[in-house]
């Protein structure tokens, strides 16, 4: 049978219009793409990222990393249209956050999950602005006062949508042995999220007050999802199922000397002020 012409020209234009809106979809996909990658870019350039080993800092600093990571934070929002929150020098914002006033931190054993949210909270209120949300994810499943709980593992996904101008994002990473399926927690560390990206998998971008990480480095960190197995240790709430939890590697710097062989993503503090 002949084939008619006007038909088969209007097939053509059909498909030739077909491919013209995919190339549009996936143009607009990557302006977009590109557009957040900029937006994220930015910030992680223009976040500060202060060494904890500061001798002005009680002990030196050595159990100071989640005031100087909450530092970092309070910093890159002052400087969004929040003067308040920079009340002094970095450091003297770092040891006051770290004063019993707000986070309470102990030179021998850091800072607790809920000073961490409460101080950081307090801070903020005193400095004459009011808190939109302040929320925590994690798998320590009480609610803290004045925290508004995200039950189950902390997900990066869900994080990383806590990157806004008014917002930061703070990091509780727990450094593990693992042996087989188990995952023995051993001790945490703070860090402040600086960025994000995607590509097979979440990707953060980490700014490490530690001396195992160099100032100004932005530590780009992968996120592989367990799938089985447990974690266990001394905290509270272990042993539970590790299947959901985010290990952690690409260029975090491990605590090796604690024994850690792998690092699981155990909490995020989101702080969003109005």
């Amino acid at each position: 049978m002949k084939k008619d012409p006007q038909v088969q020209a209007q097939r053509v234009s059909i498909r030739l219009g077909v491919v013209g809106l995919t190339l549009c979809v996936a143009a607009c996909e990557l302006i977009a793409e590109e557009r957040l990658n900029t937006k994220f870019d930015e910030r992680v350039e223009s976040t500060p990222d202060l060494p904890q080993d500061q001798r002005s800092l009680p002990g030196n600093g050595d159990q100071y990393c989640a005031p100087v990571s909450a530092s970092n934070g309070l910093i890159w929002l002052a400087e969004q249209g929040y003067p308040n929150l920079m009340r002094t020098n970095q450091i003297d914002l770092a040891k006051e956050l770290g004063s019993p006033s707000f986070m309470n931190t102990s030179v021998n054993n850091g800072t607790g999950v809920k000073d961490v949210g409460l101080g950081l909270g307090k801070y903020v209120t005193v400095c004459g602005y009011e808190i939109q949300d302040l929320a925590y994810q994690s798998w320590r499943s009480k609610n803290k006062r004045s925290i508004r709980k995200i039950p189950g593992h902390a997900n990066p996904v869900s994080i990383t949508r806590g990157l806004r101008k008014d917002s930061i994002v703070l990091l509780n990473i727990g450094w593990y042995k693992q042996s087989g399926n188990d995952y023995e927690r051993l001790s945490g560390h703070w860090v402040t999220l600086a960025g994000a990206g995607k590509e097979d998998a979440p990707i953060l971008f980490v700014h490490d007050p530690s001396g195992r990480s160099p100032e100004g480095q932005h530590e780009r960190v992968s996120c592989k999802r367990i799938r089985t197995g447990k974690l266990v240790g001394s905290d509270e709430y272990l042993p539970l199922s590790a299947k959901g939890a985010w290990q952690l590697g690409g260029e975090l710097k491990l605590k090796t000397n604690t024994g850690a062989d792998t690092a699981i993503l155990d909490g995020a503090i989101m702080l969003r002020i109005k």
